[in-house]
């Protein structure tokens, strides 16, 4: 046989399964996206509701620096939780559209349905693509994130799970044998999930039981997750004062 001649042909092969995988996230991710528009597109009709006043007033006296890192100023904002991503998110929207409401919402329902997106590329390591699509789709029907999409106080939510989404398809991608980048992209998405809200924190704790590579290869690879979490704690507790309460 002739190994030479082979090459092209495997090539060629190659060739046909990336595009048909990049053809079907593109066609899964305009479906997602349509149907983010059908079924919260009337949150871009929305004006400043809940605490969206007291956000923006905070958003606009401090810069990100002294959010993320200034006590005085983290304790200022909130003496209960760390999620300086909240503020940031208001102060993403405000330098791109100002005061103009439709903005800010037009941004949280790109997160959203990116976040939506993500979700089926996770799902679509371990499942066919429709059970996949099925998930996607049942993520934007469901309560929580319909109560997420209609205020702009939750963009860090949104924005965290988007986040944490990127986290855990970069570790099985990478622990599929895809490139190492994959891996710096995994956990620099759990770092930024982190600073969103606490709720993302325990991901490091999930990764480990994800049927993908060997349990070796997991603990491994684990490692630049749990020094997140190590510097998370430690920056929570410069920020607080204290690394228990809150909610």
């Amino acid at each position: 046989m002739d190994v030479q001649a082979l090459k092209p042909c495997c090539f060629a092969m190659h060739e046909r399964i990336i595009r048909s995988i990049w053809l079907e996230y593109l066609a899964a991710g305009i479906y997602l996206a349509l149907l983010t528009l059908l079924i919260h597109g009337e949150s871009l009709k929305g004006f400043w509701r809940w605490d969206d006043g007291a956000h923006l007033s905070f958003a606009v006296q401090y810069s990100p620096w002294q959010y993320f890192f200034e006590p005085k100023v983290a304790q200022a904002y909130s003496s209960a939780n760390v999620a300086p991503w909240n503020l940031l998110f208001y102060d993403i929207n405000i330098g791109l559209f100002g005061m103009n409401a439709a903005g800010h919402y037009a941004h949280m329902l790109v997160v959203v349905a990116v976040g939506a997106l993500l979700f089926y590329a996770v799902l679509r390591q371990w499942l066919t693509p429709l059970p996949a699509l099925t998930g996607a789709v049942a993520l934007l029907l469901g309560k929580p994130t319909i109560h997420i999409a209609a205020g702009l106080m939750h963009g860090h939510y949104a924005t965290g799970f988007a986040f944490a989404m990127l986290s855990i398809l970069g570790w099985a991608r990478y622990l599929k044998g895809a490139h190492g980048c994959w891996l710096a992209v995994s956990t620099l998405s759990y770092l930024l999930a982190t600073t969103c809200k606490e709720v993302y924190v325990p991901l490091v704790g999930l990764l480990p039981f994800l049927p993908v590579g060997t349990l070796r290869q997991r603990l491994r690879a684990l490692l630049p997750f749990v020094l997140v979490a190590v510097a998370y704690t430690g920056w929570r507790y410069l920020l607080l004062g204290r690394l228990v309460g809150g909610y």
